[in-house]
């Protein structure tokens, strides 16, 4: 799996999708760990040396998309998905950039086209569950979040999911009592 996923899984939790504060908001060096424009810069360099080099551009969008360039990341992307159109972690990388620009519909669509390529990929599951979430379809997302964890127990990321959508869902139950 990326690490665009992981980091994206751990930006969505803490800070409970919308609402990102600039040390945890793609493209801050907070989220980025590192010198993410260096390393952009140098996978640039690769790909004008080798524009057929599918890894260095997938390295390259995934730095741009963590700066915060998603159009420029989407731009990456695609250009390996016409390249490469099964490229599994292009699509799924493709699926967390909407999610951080805020295209949830795109990042389901994304996701779930990932999905019928490889339908037992951990990853892609993720990425859908939190797409659910943070496109507020709480109980949707919290039926993804399960079904993940019964095949994956011991994923800590995926109980807090749990733990966390179940704790809204309660929370939005009782202030619509009131």
């Amino acid at each position: 799996m990326i690490n665009l996923a992981a980091l994206l899984s751990l930006l969505l939790l803490s800070a409970g999708c919308a609402h990102h504060d600039d040390r945890d908001r793609p493209g801050s060096s907070s989220a980025a760990g590192g010198d993410v424009a260096m390393k952009a810069a140098q996978y640039r360099q690769q790909l004008v040396a080798d524009p057929s080099d599918a890894a260095a551009r997938l390295q390259y969008a995934e730095a741009l998309s963590r700066q915060g360039k998603y159009h420029a990341a989407e731009e990456q992307f695609t250009t390996i998905l016409m390249q490469q159109p099964d490229n599994i972690d292009a699509m799924t990388a493709l699926g967390y950039t909407y999610v951080w620009s805020y295209r949830y519909d795109l990042a389901e669509k994304q996701f779930k086209r990932a999905l019928d390529n490889a339908p037992h990929d951990f990853g892609v599951q993720k990425g859908l569950a939190f797409t659910y979430l943070c496109s507020g379809r709480s109980s949707q997302a919290l039926a993804a979040f399960r079904s993940l964890h019964r095949m994956h127990p011991e994923d800590l990321e995926i109980l807090a999911a749990i733990e966390s959508t179940e704790a809204g869902l309660i929370g939005r139950a009782s202030r619509d009592q009131e």
